[in-house]
C-alpha cells in the first residue's frame, strides 16, 4: 500500500502571528510602564504627605507623569516634579530631592521665613493673604487684595497688622503691630538672603523601589489583556 503523506504550510500564519506579537509588545510595554509610573506618583505623593507640612494640595499635585507611548523609542514613562510657576518661581521640590541653596526670585532680595509668632496666629494652615510679606509691607489701609477676586477686600480685624522692617540683634525681621497700637510689635518673618535645604524627598529611591516591586505584575497584566 502506498504511503500517504501530506504537508501543511503554516509559514504565512507563523509570520502573521510573529508580526502581531511584535506589534503587541510595545503596546504592553507602554501600558506596564505607565501603570508603574502612576504607582510611583501615588507613592511619592504619600511620602510628601508624611514627611512635609502641607497646607494645601499644590505640592502633591506638582508630582506628575508623562505616559509611555508605544510608538516612541525607547519606550519610557516619566515621573517628575513641577512646582514652579509662570512668574519665575523655581521647582522647589527639586531642592528637596537633591539639597541645595534656596535664593530669592522675582527681583526680591530676601527669603521670608515665617516665625513661631506668626504660626501661633495662623496655625499650620495656609498663611492668610493679609499676613503675607507683600501685604504687610504695603501701606496699611485695612484692606488687602483678594486671592480670587484680585480686588481690595476688607481685612478681618484679627488679621490687621501694620508691617515694617526692623533689625533685632543683627537679624532683619518683618515686624507687625496692631493698627491701634504703637507698641507690642512682634516678629512675623525672618528675612535672609539665602537658605540651605537638606535633601528630604528621596523620590529616586522611591521610584526604584516601586518599579522593582510592581513592573513585572503590570507587564503580566498588560500582556494578558491583549493576548
Amino acid at each position: 500500500m502506498p504511503a500517504l503523506g501530506f504537508k501543511i504550510d503554516i509559514s504565512g500564519y507563523v509570520e502573521e502571528v510573529e508580526q502581531a506579537r511584535s506589534r503587541d509588545v510595545p503596546f504592553a510595554t507602554a501600558k506596564a510602564l505607565t501603570r508603574t509610573a502612576q504607582d510611583i506618583q501615588s507613592e511619592v505623593r504619600r511620602d510628601l504627605q508624611r514627611d512635609f507640612t502641607l497646607r494645601n494640595n499644590w505640592t502633591q499635585q506638582g508630582v506628575k507623569i508623562t505616559p509611555a507611548q508605544k510608538l516612541s523609542w525607547p519606550i519610557t514613562a516619566e515621573v517628575y516634579t513641577d512646582t514652579g510657576n509662570n512668574q519665575g518661581a523655581v521647582d522647589y521640590l527639586e531642592a528637596q530631592e537633591d539639597g541645595g541653596d534656596k535664593v530669592p526670585h522675582q527681583g526680591h532680595s530676601y527669603l521670608a521665613i515665617p516665625t513661631q509668632q506668626l504660626r501661633s496666629l495662623t496655625g499650620n494652615g495656609v498663611i492668610p493673604a493679609p499676613l503675607r510679606p507683600r501685604e504687610l509691607l504695603a501701606e496699611f489701609t485695612g484692606t488687602h487684595v483678594g486671592r480670587r477676586s484680585k480686588k481690595d477686600v476688607r481685612t478681618p480685624k484679627a488679621l490687621q497688622f501694620v508691617g515694617f522692617k526692623q533689625m533685632i540683634r543683627g537679624k532683619l525681621f518683618i515686624m507687625g503691630r496692631r493698627p491701634e497700637s504703637e507698641k507690642d510689635a512682634i516678629p512675623l518673618y525672618l528675612l535672609v538672603p539665602d537658605a540651605h535645604i537638606k535633601p528630604v524627598l528621596a523620590m529616586e529611591q522611591t521610584a526604584e523601589k516601586v518599579a522593582e516591586a510592581r513592573f513585572d505584575t503590570h507587564w503580566d497584566d498588560a500582556w494578558s489583556e491583549i493576548s
